[in-house]
């Protein structure tokens, strides 16, 4: 779900009202973190501009799973090509997403190697068992999927190509690259679900449903528009709470706990 200046969360409630939707992960607009410096990566005014972004989205979170009996959020960090990690330790996982105009993530630093701070990111997202959203063109992804790689399936990044791989290039690209049945590899439902459910059949039918969200893609579709289509696929009762609930649940369980250590550890030393 986007949420910013623009995508007010009380219309977003709104819509999930009188749904089974009582959760949802959460991150800035593309849109406001491009606005907060498009092109100008380490200025520090951008910069600041980029940390009021993610910030607005961590408070909004804090302040609706404080208040809120129905509904939770999960806040992801929309990580900039500065790799920039302050407060990082506070969310539950990473947003990246770049389409021309945007500045290219220094994956490699131009050299074979990856970049100081792409490998200081890649650390942090392994350390505490962070997602990452990995949204970028069809080489950048073959590029990050080899760099995250690693012997030890417990060592690997995990890695959600957003809109079943609709918003990097195609599914059927994505799939024939073979990046899909990677175990460390995961998927959602947003944007893919009016692309085509054809496509959502046949991920399922070949990789199975324990890596695959559902996903509202708000405020570029309706939160009960998209579920009731997944809702109506011909598949188990239990294969529908896995991709609606239980899938990212899982996922995000070993964050949550690290996530509130942490909290726990600066409340002790403030």
């Amino acid at each position: 779900v986007h949420i910013g200046k623009r995508q007010d969360y009380r219309k977003y409630l709104n819509l999930i009202k009188n749904t089974k939707i009582n959760s949802a992960v959460i991150f800035p607009h593309s849109s406001d973190i491009s606005e907060a410096g498009r092109g100008l990566i380490t200025d520090e005014f951008s910069k600041k501009a980029r940390e009021i972004v993610n910030g607005y989205v961590l408070s909004l979170a804090d302040q609706v799973n404080k208040q809120s009996e129905k509904v939770y959020f999960f806040q992801f960090n929309f990580i900039w090509p500065d790799f920039d990690r302050k407060n990082l330790n506070r969310y539950l996982g990473v947003k990246w997403h770049r389409h021309d105009p945007d500045p290219k993530y220094n994956i490699t630093g131009g050299e074979a190697e990856p970049s100081a701070g792409f490998n200081k990111l890649l650390d942090h997202l392994r350390d505490n068992k962070m997602p990452i959203i990995f949204e970028d063109d069809f080489e950048n992804l073959k590029t990050f999927i080899r760099l995250v790689d690693r012997e030890l399936p417990e060592e690997r990044i995990r890695v959600i190509i957003p809109h079943l791989g609709f918003g990097t290039d195609s599914y059927e690209k994505i799939r024939k690259a073979n990046i899909f049945e990677r175990g460390n590899v995961y998927t959602d439902t947003s944007y893919a679900s009016k692309r085509s459910l054809d496509a959502i059949k046949d991920y399922l039918e070949r990789y199975g449903n324990d890596r695959i969200f559902f996903g509202s893609d708000f405020p570029f579709a309706h939160p009960k528009e998209e579920l009731d289509r997944i809702l109506s696929l011909d598949i188990s009762g239990e294969a529908k709470d896995a991709i609606t609930r239980n899938n990212i649940l899982k996922l995000l369980g070993g964050v949550r706990e690290k996530t509130k250590d942490k909290e726990s550890e600066e409340d002790e030393e403030s």
